[in-house]
C-alpha cells in the first residue's frame, strides 16, 4: 500500500494565506477572469512564494444569468499539491450579495475562520446574516450554512451550504 502524502507547511501559514487570498479575490471587488470553456465560470487566482514554496489559490464560481442559483469551490495548492479545498452552493436573491460580500470581508478582515464563509451573526443593510457551522468545524474539515434574512420581518433570501478542508494528512 502506498504511503500517503504528508502536507509539508503549517496549517497556520495556510490558513494566513487563505485569509489574504480572499481579502484579494470577491469582497475586494476586483474583477474576476471569465473562463470561457466554463459557462457561467469565473475565477480569482492568487499566488505567494515563501519560505515553505509555492502557494496558489483558485477561488472558481459559477453564476447564471435569470438564476439566484450559485456555487463555487477554492482550493489551495503548494509546490503544485492540491491541499485544501472549500465548495459552496446554494442561491442568494440579487439584494442580499453585498450583505454576503461584508458578512465575508469582515471575517477575513480579522482573521476568523468559522467555515472559511462570514461571521457568525452580521448586520448590514437591513439584512442580517446566519452563519451556522458545524460544531467542531476548523481549517482542517468544516461544513455548515450560511443564509441572509430580512431584519425583523424573517424573510429569506437566500443561503448557501459549504464544506471543506485538508487534503493530505498533517
Amino acid at each position: 500500500m502506498a504511503e500517503t502524502k504528508r502536507l509539508e507547511i503549517p496549517i497556520e501559514v495556510l490558513q494566513d494565506v487563505f485569509f489574504e487570498a480572499m481579502l484579494a479575490g470577491w469582497v475586494s471587488g476586483a474583477t474576476p477572469v471569465n473562463l470561457p470553456e466554463l459557462p457561467g465560470a469565473r475565477q480569482f487566482c492568487f499566488k505567494e512564494e515563501n519560505k515553505y514554496g509555492n502557494i496558489f489559490v483558485l477561488d472558481t464560481y459559477w453564476t447564471f444569468r435569470g438564476s439566484s442559483v450559485s456555487f463555487g469551490f477554492t482550493n489551495i495548492y503548494h509546490n503544485n499539491d492540491a491541499v485544501w479545498y472549500m465548495r459552496y452552493g446554494g442561491e442568494y436573491h440579487k439584494d442580499a450579495i453585498k450583505t454576503v460580500k461584508q458578512a465575508l470581508k469582515e471575517a477575513y478582515e480579522q482573521q476568523k475562520f468559522f467555515g472559511g464563509r462570514g461571521m457568525i451573526s452580521f448586520a448590514h443593510r437591513q439584512k442580517w446574516y446566519h452563519n451556522n457551522p458545524v460544531s467542531g468545524s476548523d481549517f482542517t474539515s468544516f461544513s455548515g450554512r450560511e443564509s441572509v434574512e430580512l431584519v425583523g420581518i424573517d424573510i429569506s433570501l437566500g443561503y448557501h451550504d459549504y464544506s471543506g478542508g485538508l487534503l493530505l494528512a498533517p
